[in-house]
């Protein structure tokens, strides 16, 4: 009797958990939409500088330790024996794989970014581009952490959290677009 009772409840406390991290995964987000906004009007409304995805690892930690300037916490680092120290904001509650890199959350203007040599001309132009569209995506889920496994591009960002260049956090839907319309 027990035993049909677990059988019974076990996929019903999967998806409450599993809504649970996506809201504490979107509620991340906001917050890091809010500290990018107080960056922006600390640098003359230009977005924080990036030219590469985060990894504590590697050294690459923009635009996330501008960000933790803004939210007053500690960004991802290492500690004493190697291992990546992440915590939130920077690791969504459904990424178990966070600890590789010490970040969930990929930043999507530094793939504009990388395109211009000089760092002042790379964040006023990419600066511009996002803002041509607010409902382009700024920062979103490396994994697809809330949704299907299957990576496959036709799903494009469906399982994925994601937060808009106007500051709104939501789950990943196909409307969605990772560049600003034309």
């Amino acid at each position: 009797m027990l035993s049909v009772l677990v059988a019974v409840a076990a996929p019903a406390l999967r998806g409450a958990r599993r809504a649970a991290q996506r809201a504490a995964c979107l509620s991340q987000l906001q917050s890091l939409g809010q500290a990018l906004t107080l960056a922006r009007d600390a640098d003359r409304g230009l977005l924080p500088y990036a030219d590469r995805p985060a990894d504590v690892r590697l050294g690459f930690l923009e635009p996330f330790n501008r960000l933790a300037q803004e939210m007053s916490v500690r960004p991802p680092s290492l500690d004493a024996s190697g291992d990546v120290r992440t915590a939130a904001p920077w690791a969504c509650p459904a990424d178990d794989r966070a600890a590789v890199s010490g970040v969930s959350y990929a930043y999507a203007p530094a793939d504009v970014m990388t395109l211009w040599a000089q760092r002042d001309a790379a964040r006023r132009w990419t600066t511009l581009y996002f803002e041509s569209d607010p409902m382009t995506v700024v920062m979103f889920d490396w994994q697809r952490n809330h949704g299907p496994a299957d990576n496959a591009p036709a799903l494009g960002l469906i399982g994925i959290n994601v937060l808009r260049m106007d500051g709104g956090a939501e789950p990943g839907h196909p409307g969605l677009r990772l560049a600003p319309r034309r």
